[in-house]
């Protein structure tokens, strides 16, 4: 399969999955609101979603250039490693925001994960931009985004619905 077929799987599975994500959420509210944590896992969905399809269509504006394949990846890795690192400071930012009770919600194994998926994915395309990596790291770095979205919806899920 060629990477453009790819990144369109891959951003149509992002745009599929925040739109489920925004469905599901008006009927997972309870009473009306989420917890300070559900809430950040809420924004961690949306931000990842879209950051998968956005990542996914960077590539296809360097090939309408007729760009090489070595600087499409390496101009792609650039953009994904600039919009994750102002994605990454809001969810920070809006975690750090929360005190008290409801900062014992954060703990855990899911939020260890989805930090860690996107260290990895911070890792593939810092790879890429030292030229030792191309499409393959790029592609999984998508799919470590995307990860973080799942990961944030089945918490949410398993802790409203079950």
């Amino acid at each position: 399969m060629r990477e453009e077929e790819l990144l369109l799987g891959i951003s149509q599975l992002g745009a599929v999955f925040a739109g489920f994500v925004s469905i599901f959420l008006v009927f997972a509210k309870k009473d009306g609101r989420f917890s300070p944590a559900d809430s950040l896992r809420v924004r961690s969905i949306i931000h990842s979603g879209f950051s998968v399809v956005f990542g996914a269509l960077v590539p296809f504006i360097f090939w309408s250039y007729e760009f090489g394949e070595r600087q499409i990846w390496l101009y792609s890795a650039i953009v994904f490693v600039f919009a994750g690192g102002l994605v990454s400071s809001d969810i920070a930012r809006n975690m750090l925001a929360i005190k008290g009770d409801s900062r014992k919600d954060l703990r855990g194994g899911s939020t260890f994960a989805a930090w860690s998926l996107g260290v990895i994915a911070f890792v593939l395309a810092v790879s890429i931009i030292a030229g030792y990596a191309g499409a393959a790291n790029y592609i999984l770095a998508l799919i470590a985004i995307l990860a973080i979205a799942m990961i944030n919806f089945v918490t949410i899920a398993l802790r409203r619905l079950l």
